[in-house]
């Protein structure tokens, strides 16, 4: 089975300028304590998985045009309903979002 191309946002292979998750949180003063007992979300609150050929489209036209999105810097749930729609916002002043 042939491999598919990775169109991954660049900040993934660049971990120590781009953060995200734990790290990107570590930086802010205000520790959240989590409790034992988590409540699962509805279904229907949850963000499906951006996938699909309209999606793998943009995000190919974004790394052959080496573009960075703020959809895909700032991990926004709603990138896969944008991206289907053939909609993405970009960065125009470096690929480092600040949201």
């Amino acid at each position: 089975m042939p491999k598919s191309p990775d169109y991954s946002a660049p900040s993934r292979s660049m971990p120590d300028t781009h953060q995200r998750g734990k790290e990107k949180l570590s930086r802010i003063p205000v520790k959240v304590e989590n409790s034992a007992n988590r409540l699962r979300k509805p279904d229907w609150i949850r963000a499906r998985l951006p996938s699909g050929e309209r999606v793998n489209r943009i995000k190919r036209v974004l790394r052959e045009s080496g573009l960075s999105s703020v959809c895909e810097e700032a991990a926004c749930p709603n990138l896969g309903e944008c991206f289907n729609h053939g909609t993405a916002t970009f960065m125009i002043m470096g690929d480092i979002c600040t949201r």
